[in-house]
């Protein structure tokens, strides 16, 4: 009969048999014994978790079904997280932005490692280097620390790692910007200047604060004229040939193409704006339009 037990582990305290402490990297961890060597298991802040843990991997090693952990590589457990969770868990913008980050600087910098080869005094090193090396901005350099965290999150997780490495790594500091913007006699001057229908469209982006993607999905549906007011309801992105294919498992062939509609941003963005009065003067020219349409 397998056994094991719950233990509590800190860096600072070490282990404890009974009850936790406050430290932020403590975690409840379980240990049992496979073909004589003792295994650990990180598992959680969670007593309750980790009690539960252990009785599946018992009940695994009682039924001769256990299976450890295989070695895989950081490169091919990032994109099998991008497939198995990613893909299917955020927005399409969101999604681009991870496969950017995974395939321009993770990749680069990790993915020839195993999982099991991450430390934390490696990965700080690693981005150290590319800020010197690889002219990586220090935003761009949190942003992959982040997304690194995640993913090595479900390495332990789902049981290829006992750790997260990058779980206590501290982001860089990065310097604030001040947001440069038009000013109302810049905005004047771009309107001005701007054909139909991109006139129509700027003006709209600076009354309603709408999002590129969310007025390019606006259809004629989405605007109330007797009650003059706008429904965000989608938004509007372009898939590259390239995404459509790494989505697809294909080989990426032709040109880039592909627009796709989207829920918004969040929850939050699916809203209703009421129109300021300028902004409902075009309604006139949106009408003549219509009749020239249905007249050809």
């Amino acid at each position: 009969m397998a056994r094991g037990s719950v233990i509590w582990r800190c860096r600072k305290h070490g282990n404890k048999t009974g009850g936790s402490c406050d430290c932020p990297g403590g975690a409840y961890s379980i240990a049992f014994v496979v073909g004589g060597r003792r295994k650990w298991e990180k598992v959680g802040r969670t007593k309750k978790e980790a009690e539960h843990r252990l009785a599946e991997i018992l009940t695994e090693l009682n039924q001769g079904t256990y299976q450890p952990p295989q070695p895989m590589l950081v490169r091919d457990f990032a994109q099998r997280w991008l497939r198995d969770y990613a893909e299917g868990a955020v927005k399409p913008m969101t999604l681009r932005s991870y496969r950017g980050l995974v395939r321009n600087h993770l990749t680069p910098m990790l993915g020839e490692l195993w999982l099991t080869q991450l430390s934390p005094q490696r990965i700080q090193g690693v981005i150290a280097q590319c800020l010197r090396e690889r002219g990586l901005s220090p935003k761009t350099a949190n942003n992959c620390l982040i997304l690194l965290k995640t993913i090595l999150k479900f390495a332990r997780q789902w049981g290829f790692l006992r750790d997260n490495p990058a779980e206590e790594i501290k982001p860089l500091r990065v310097e604030s910007k001040e947001m440069d913007f038009l000013r109302p006699e810049e905005i004047q001057l771009l309107l001005k200047h701007a054909d139909e229908p991109y006139r129509t469209l700027f003006l709209a982006a600076t009354l309603t604060g709408m999002r590129r993607g969310e007025l390019l999905a606006l259809q004629w549906g989405d605007i109330d004229w007797h009650n003059r007011v706008i429904h965000v309801r989608r938004s509007l992105f372009w898939h590259s040939q390239q995404e459509l294919a790494e989505l697809q498992s294909a080989p990426a062939e032709g040109p880039v193409h592909g627009w796709r509609f989207s829920t918004p941003k969040s929850k939050r963005s699916i809203r209703t704006i009421i129109m300021s009065p300028r902004l409902r003067e075009v309604k006139a020219y949106f009408s003549c339009k219509q009749v020239a349409a249905s007249n050809t």
